[in-house]
């Protein structure tokens, strides 16, 4: 069994390089963590989480899914997605409350698109 929770793909695909890691997509941030904090968080440019009527500054999203282990109130260095990234919809969170249909236009300028994940039917999965 997992130590982590079930949770949602925040990142569904991404610009891929010569390189195998994130550094042309994510960026490391330290981050002080809140309650509501969570993998999927939309951050603003200071890296405090925002609330829905911030959406015009979100500029990052939380793609780290140990965060739950840091206490509120604690730093913590984690993954966040900084460009030219396909993200997950249903995973993304304002401070209060699950994203809906909020422009994020900083995002966007950042060649970061949304969609969301396929979903599979009964009739997809190879017995």
């Amino acid at each position: 069994m997992s130590k982590y929770a079930t949770r949602k793909q925040v990142v569904l695909d991404q610009f891929k390089g010569e390189s195998t890691t994130n550094a042309m997509t994510h960026k490391d941030a330290e981050v002080t963590v809140t309650d509501t904090m969570k993998h999927g968080s939309l951050l603003k440019a200071d890296f405090t989480e925002a609330a829905k009527a911030e959406a015009d500054e979100v500029v990052f999203i939380i793609n780290e899914p140990t965060i739950t282990d840091t206490p509120s109130g604690e730093p913590k260095f984690l993954s966040v997605v900084d460009r030219m990234c396909k993200v997950n919809t249903d995973a993304l969170t304002f401070s209060d409350g699950a994203y809906t249909t909020e422009a994020l236009p900083k995002l966007v300028e950042k060649q970061i698109t949304f969609d969301k994940p396929v979903a599979l039917s009964e009739d997809d999965i190879l017995a």
